[in-house]
């Protein structure tokens, strides 16, 4: 209120009305941890009628977080009155998955495969393998493959790792044909498409290493031949 006097003495008075709104309430809402790289959305409550985060982020998504930062969000209410409230993102690290060295095997073998650094894994491709969702399965490939695993830690954080399974050919192994002998005869079996050989039947032959040994068998007899490929891989054949 004001009271004016002018020069003839004569007084009176006026009055404003100062309205004082309070501030409107604003609650960025509890601190967040996630895993590096991941996004969230962070939600405002109070009695604003608009919010507005600061650190760049729109409609409180933030996307792909990879440092724990403070985030302040101001709400405006009818009155045109600010408020802000702050929320703490924290960062949590993901877990560093190993699935191992690359391995080769032999066509029809078997390797065990293995990986560290998290605490529940899951492989892929779920084929071949005895167990996707431990850490040390057996694969058992036809053919080249690469076998992803994704490691999840206690925070329930993931990352992933892969290895490479190479699978090698056996040795392609041409004999020669079944034959007839008469009793008191010999005849030379031999076997082809290796480096090395090895035959089985040790009786009535003159060597079990070479490719084309001779024979004299007594009776009727199969000869086994192990024969082992440029790629350290081996496959068997027989003649009778």
């Amino acid at each position: 209120k004001v009271l004016a006097s002018d020069i003839n003495t004569c007084a009176d008075t006026a009055e404003i009305t100062i309205t004082v709104n309070p501030k409107p309430v604003v609650d960025a809402g509890l601190d967040q941890d996630i895993c590096f790289g991941d996004s969230i959305s962070l939600n405002a409550l109070g009695n604003s009628v608009s919010y507005s985060w600061n650190n760049g982020i729109t409609d409180g998504i933030l996307f792909e977080a990879n440092t724990t930062q403070d985030y302040i969000v101001v709400g405006t209410d009818i009155n045109n009155c600010t408020n802000q409230d702050t929320v703490t993102v924290n960062i949590l690290s993901l877990p560093t998955i190993d699935a191992g060295v690359d391995e080769t095997i032999c066509f029809g073998d078997s390797v065990q495969i293995s990986a560290s650094g998290g605490d529940n894994y899951l492989w892929t491709p779920n084929n071949n393998i005895t167990s996707n969702n431990i850490s040390n399965p057996i694969v058992f490939p036809a053919s080249l493959t690469e076998y992803i695993v994704t490691g999840t830690d206690t925070n329930n954080c993931t990352n992933k790792d892969s290895v490479l399974v190479l699978v090698n050919d056996l040795p392609i192994i041409v004999t020669s044909s079944d034959a007839s002998i008469c009793y008191g005869d010999s005849t030379v079996i031999s076997a082809s498409g290796g480096t090395t050989y090895q035959w089985l039947n040790q009786d009535s032959i003159s060597n079990i290493n070479v490719s084309n040994p001779e024979i004299w068998p007594s009776l009727s007899s199969t000869y086994q031949v192990i024969v082992t490929g440029t790629n350290s891989c081996i496959d068997t054949a027989e003649i009778n």
